[in-house]
């Protein structure tokens, strides 16, 4: 095998957060790409490095990969990670004749993200396709198979996407406007709960169905340039059982200028877990959507007087009306999960995340930094933020487009 030269990924870059990690890892994966991320999360607290659930995502990767690591444990500030150059057997664990070997078991062993564990892993389980199982008398005309993600961990964690968000935004964006349009929809179902705030007896549990392209497919260049109108607010409320009806009236009360439905009232089980997810959906079919976990400390400091159901829905609303007002088919949060997809479609895709946002948060800028480090492309800044994605086919790594 030749030797093959290290992309450099400097840990620190942009938002230089966990979520640098989890985009490398994954695009090595699909790529054959090997990295080294010198400096991981250095500017975070406690000296930074790789917790438990970057730490999942870089192990599970790597076993499904049959990638070489160095400095894979808890607390490492330098990773290098080798994925085989080969395309051989290591598919096949995705696709068996066997329904039961479609199932992926990861317990992240504390209450870290489930859902950041999700966005390393969701990518490269979608092209995992296999020639195997795409030859077999059981799989007709090439048809797509599903995957059963089982996850340990946490469900409604700070500073990352809650389960929620996924199930209502995430998920149907991708399967909607995204993924090619014969395969099934992803969905999920959560049969524990795991909260990053008050003390857990056990960790959380749930259940991810993941549809992988037929083999030699790719995804199709997808524009989002029109989101209609607004048609409708869904809520979530997922608080102690004696505040449900404070959080409905508060909601109630105020002007939100289309229709509210309240599709989850749910006792949290705890007095000090409080949650809402507020999710505006449009005559197009996308979903914008921005949620609020109770932080008592961010609360009493910005409106000690206020009642917590007044302070969440009255900040959880004004952060949503901004998004409305912006005119762009995603929020801020999704406008970055979209950016690993643009880079592995074949042809050129837009997104329009509206006025004055088209740059994006540190977030996207990363998750762009980190795709165009890797393939060659460029994002340009022509309205949309269009980019001509590299074209990989599922089950290969072959690429289209290899700038």
């Amino acid at each position: 095998m030749p030797p093959r030269d290290l992309i450099q990924l400097p840990g620190n870059t942009l938002e230089g957060g966990g979520q640098l990690v989890r985009i490398s890892i994954g695009l090595s994966s699909l790529l054959s790409l090997p990295i080294h991320i010198p400096r991981i999360r250095a500017g975070r607290p406690a000296g930074g490095g790789l917790k438990a659930q970057h730490l999942t995502c870089v192990n599970w990767l790597s076993k499904a990969r049959d990638a070489r690591t160095v400095g894979a444990e808890k607390k490492s500030r330098e990773l290098e990670f080798w994925p085989s150059i080969k395309d051989t057997n290591h598919r096949e664990v995705f696709w068996t004749k066997e329904p039961p070997k479609r199932i992926i078991n990861i317990n992240i062993g504390t209450p870290g993200s489930m859902t950041l564990t999700v966005q390393a892993v969701l990518p490269y389980i979608i092209f995992a396709a296999s020639e195997t199982e795409a030859e077999s008398v059981n799989v007709k005309n090439n048809a797509p198979g599903t995957i059963e993600l089982r996850i340990i961990g946490g469900t409604n964690v700070s500073h990352s996407p809650s389960v929620e968000y996924l199930d209502q935004v995430m998920f149907p964006i991708l399967s909607a406007h995204v993924l090619p349009r014969e395969l099934p929809p992803l969905r999920m179902e959560v049969s524990k709960r795991c909260w990053a705030i008050g003390s857990n007896d056990s960790l959380g549990k749930a259940t991810f169905w993941i549809p992988t392209m037929p083999f030699g497919s790719a995804i199709p260049a997808f524009e989002m340039k029109d989101r209609g109108e607004i048609t409708k607010i869904c809520a979530s409320i997922i608080v102690p059982e004696v505040e449900i009806s404070k959080f409905k009236k508060a909601l109630i009360d105020e002007d939100i200028g289309t229709e509210l439905e309240i599709i989850i009232e749910e006792d949290s089980g705890h007095p000090k877990r409080f949650y809402l997810l507020l999710v505006a959906h449009t005559s197009n079919g996308y979903k914008l959507g921005r949620d609020l976990l109770y932080n008592r400390f961010d609360h009493k400091k910005m409106a000690p007087e206020s009642e917590t159901a007044t302070y969440m829905v009255e900040t959880c609303l004004k952060a949503l009306k901004k998004e409305i007002e912006h005119g762009g088919c995603v929020d801020e949060f999704m406008q970055d999960e979209l950016v690993v997809f643009q880079a592995l479609a074949s042809g050129r895709s837009f997104v329009y995340a509206g006025r004055g946002v088209e740059e994006g948060s540190l977030h996207t800028q990363t998750a762009r930094w980190v795709a165009e480090t890797l393939t060659g492309i460029v994002f340009d800044s022509e309205g949309k933020f269009g980019v001509e994605g590299v074209g990989l086919k599922a089950g290969s790594l072959e690429w289209e487009n290899k700038s």
